[in-house]
């Protein structure tokens, strides 16, 4: 979540995005360092994934087969490295440093990501725009699932066989019936507050006009 604040800072002043990767560096070495709560908070390694990313959402447009095919093969294979019983578990990784997470686990997302992209003329038909769909409703998804979790069946494999459908039906239902009324009704608000600034503007230019 204060990722989201940050970024919505960064939306309203493009001014702010030195200083906040300012502070996210220094927090995320002071909190190494130090072990400081509070730093380890502002600068928690996680935030590494989500600035992949925005960094794959700003690369150049490509499209390299081979690489992309290559990038997909080696991230799913450590994606299922990363996952297994012996080295997924975060406690567990790198004899307990859970810092490395965003490399056991957002490298391999990142390749198979920007791999994916490299087919995009081909990702097309009802499965990929169902796909699509769920990007949309991923947020959402991101915000409800723990809900469902606090509930979940305690055997793995009832867990993993349940779970994923139910979660992402939810997911579906939360962003349809409830995030995109409440992004409408945000939006209409906002464009009404919006229009006698707009009139005041353009008064204001038409009276400078000679």
């Amino acid at each position: 979540m204060l990722f989201y604040l940050a970024a919505t800072i960064v939306l309203w002043r493009r001014s702010m995005l030195p200083v906040l990767l300012l502070v996210y560096g220094a927090a995320l070495a002071g909190g190494l360092i130090s072990g400081n709560a509070l730093l380890g908070f502002i600068g928690s390694p996680m935030v590494i994934e989500f600035l992949m990313g925005v960094g794959l959402a700003l690369a150049p447009s490509t499209r390299l087969p081979w690489p992309g095919a290559a990038a997909v093969l080696i991230g799913l294979t450590a994606a299922i490295w990363g996952t297994s019983s012996d080295f997924g578990a975060i406690e567990n990784m790198f004899n307990g440093i859970a810092v490395w997470r965003w490399a056991a686990w957002g490298v391999p997302a990142l390749l198979i990501a920007w791999g994916s992209l490299q087919f995009e003329e081909l990702l097309k038909g009802s499965l990929f725009r169902f796909g699509a769909a769920g990007d949309d409703a991923s947020y959402a998804l991101y915000l409800s699932h723990p809900v469902f979790l606090l509930m979940a069946p305690t055997n793995p494999y009832v867990l993993l066989a349940l779970c994923p459908p139910v979660l992402i039906a939810f997911g579906f239902v939360v962003h349809y019936k409830v995030e995109k009324p409440l992004l409408h009704w945000v939006r209409r608000i906002l464009s009404k507050d919006e229009h006698p600034a707009r009139l005041v503007h353009s008064e204001a230019v038409s009276s400078a006009d000679p």
